[in-house]
Protein backbone atom coordinates (compact mmCIF):
# COMPACT_ATOMS: atom_id res chain seq x y z
CA UNK A 1 0.00 0.00 0.00
CA UNK A 2 1.35 3.23 -1.09
CA UNK A 3 1.88 6.05 1.42
CA UNK A 4 -0.94 8.28 0.10
CA UNK A 5 -3.24 5.28 0.36
CA UNK A 6 -2.14 4.71 3.63
CA UNK A 7 -2.83 8.15 4.66
CA UNK A 8 -6.20 8.59 3.34
CA UNK A 9 -7.39 5.15 4.68
CA UNK A 10 -5.80 6.95 8.52
CA UNK A 11 -7.49 10.02 8.00
CA UNK A 12 -11.10 7.84 7.30
CA UNK A 13 -10.43 6.04 10.51
CA UNK A 14 -9.38 9.57 12.39
CA UNK A 15 -12.60 11.41 11.19
CA UNK A 16 -14.71 8.96 12.26
CA UNK A 17 -14.44 9.61 15.69
CA UNK A 18 -16.88 12.26 17.31
CA UNK A 19 -15.49 15.58 18.34
CA UNK A 20 -16.83 17.83 20.04
CA UNK A 21 -16.69 21.45 18.88
CA UNK A 22 -13.96 23.78 20.34
CA UNK A 23 -14.47 26.25 22.82
CA UNK A 24 -13.37 28.84 20.85
CA UNK A 25 -13.24 29.29 16.82
CA UNK A 26 -10.02 28.03 15.63
CA UNK A 27 -8.34 28.74 12.39
CA UNK A 28 -5.59 26.94 10.79
CA UNK A 29 -3.13 26.44 7.97
CA UNK A 30 -1.99 23.27 6.72
CA UNK A 31 1.06 23.64 4.75
CA UNK A 32 1.99 20.65 2.26
CA UNK A 33 3.75 20.04 -1.05
CA UNK A 34 2.00 20.69 -4.40
CA UNK A 35 1.26 17.36 -5.14
CA UNK A 36 -0.95 15.97 -2.17
CA UNK A 37 -2.70 19.44 -1.22
CA UNK A 38 -5.35 18.42 -3.85
CA UNK A 39 -5.72 15.02 -1.62
CA UNK A 40 -5.22 17.18 1.74
CA UNK A 41 -7.95 19.87 1.05
CA UNK A 42 -10.46 17.19 0.22
CA UNK A 43 -9.44 15.48 3.42
CA UNK A 44 -9.47 17.91 5.34
CA UNK A 45 -13.14 19.26 3.71
CA UNK A 46 -14.46 15.84 5.20
CA UNK A 47 -13.29 16.92 8.26
CA UNK A 48 -16.53 18.89 10.44
CA UNK A 49 -15.65 19.75 13.35
CA UNK A 50 -17.91 22.95 15.28
CA UNK A 51 -15.79 26.19 14.98
CA UNK A 52 -12.84 24.81 12.97
CA UNK A 53 -11.91 26.09 10.08
CA UNK A 54 -8.59 24.73 8.22
CA UNK A 55 -6.78 26.28 5.03
CA UNK A 56 -4.40 24.27 2.94
CA UNK A 57 -1.52 26.15 1.82
CA UNK A 58 0.76 24.34 -0.92
CA UNK A 59 4.07 25.57 -1.89
CA UNK A 60 5.72 25.18 -4.53
CA UNK A 61 9.32 23.93 -4.17
CA UNK A 62 11.10 26.83 -5.51
CA UNK A 63 14.62 25.99 -3.58
CA UNK A 64 14.93 22.53 -5.75
CA UNK A 65 12.22 23.91 -9.09
CA UNK A 66 8.70 23.78 -9.60
CA UNK A 67 9.16 19.63 -10.38
CA UNK A 68 9.33 18.84 -7.21
CA UNK A 69 6.15 18.50 -5.36
CA UNK A 70 6.71 16.75 -1.95
CA UNK A 71 6.52 18.32 1.58
CA UNK A 72 9.87 16.66 2.59
CA UNK A 73 11.72 18.77 0.48
CA UNK A 74 10.13 22.22 0.99
CA UNK A 75 12.53 25.04 2.50
CA UNK A 76 11.55 27.56 5.21
CA UNK A 77 12.11 30.30 2.72
CA UNK A 78 9.96 28.66 0.52
CA UNK A 79 7.56 28.51 2.76
CA UNK A 80 8.23 32.55 4.29
CA UNK A 81 8.05 33.88 0.98
CA UNK A 82 4.58 32.34 -0.56
CA UNK A 83 2.73 32.60 3.04
CA UNK A 84 3.78 36.15 3.27
CA UNK A 85 0.85 38.23 3.37
CA UNK A 86 -1.73 35.62 3.70
CA UNK A 87 -4.55 35.29 6.02
CA UNK A 88 -3.55 32.38 7.84
CA UNK A 89 -5.19 32.16 11.76
CA UNK A 90 -3.98 31.28 14.97
CA UNK A 91 -1.34 28.82 13.92
CA UNK A 92 0.53 27.38 10.57
CA UNK A 93 1.03 22.55 10.76
CA UNK A 94 4.01 22.44 8.93
CA UNK A 95 5.00 18.89 8.05
CA UNK A 96 7.88 17.12 10.39
CA UNK A 97 9.38 15.39 7.40
CA UNK A 98 10.17 18.77 6.39
CA UNK A 99 12.73 19.63 8.73
CA UNK A 100 15.79 17.58 9.93
CA UNK A 101 15.49 15.13 12.52
CA UNK A 102 18.79 16.02 14.55
CA UNK A 103 18.97 19.60 14.34
CA UNK A 104 14.85 20.57 13.56
CA UNK A 105 15.66 23.11 10.74
CA UNK A 106 14.78 23.50 7.21
CA UNK A 107 16.96 22.19 4.47
CA UNK A 108 17.66 25.66 3.99
CA UNK A 109 18.88 25.99 7.64
CA UNK A 110 16.11 28.15 9.16
CA UNK A 111 14.28 27.19 12.02
CA UNK A 112 10.38 26.91 13.37
CA UNK A 113 11.09 29.76 15.07
CA UNK A 114 12.33 32.00 11.82
CA UNK A 115 9.54 31.07 9.95
CA UNK A 116 7.05 32.30 13.01
CA UNK A 117 8.79 35.32 13.56
CA UNK A 118 8.92 36.08 9.62
CA UNK A 119 4.77 35.41 9.60
CA UNK A 120 3.78 36.73 12.77
CA UNK A 121 2.22 33.05 13.75
CA UNK A 122 3.13 30.35 15.52
CA UNK A 123 4.55 27.29 13.33
CA UNK A 124 4.15 23.94 14.69
CA UNK A 125 5.48 21.14 12.59
CA UNK A 126 3.54 17.75 12.85
CA UNK A 127 4.48 14.28 12.45
CA UNK A 128 2.74 13.03 9.12
CA UNK A 129 0.59 10.79 10.57
CA UNK A 130 -3.09 11.22 10.22
CA UNK A 131 -4.20 10.95 14.14
CA UNK A 132 -1.19 14.15 14.90
CA UNK A 133 -2.68 15.72 12.36
CA UNK A 134 -6.24 15.91 13.51
CA UNK A 135 -5.22 16.70 16.98
CA UNK A 136 -2.79 19.63 16.17
CA UNK A 137 -5.61 20.86 14.21
CA UNK A 138 -7.48 20.40 17.54
CA UNK A 139 -5.28 22.69 19.02
CA UNK A 140 -3.82 19.73 21.46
Amino acid sequence: MGLVRRFSDGFAAARRRRFRPLAAPRTVSVVTGTMFAPRMRALLDSLRVEGLDVSVMPVVNEWFGHGIGVAGLLTGQDIQTQLSGRILGDEVLVPQVALSETAGVFLDDLTLGDVSASLGVPVRAVDPSPGALVTALLGR
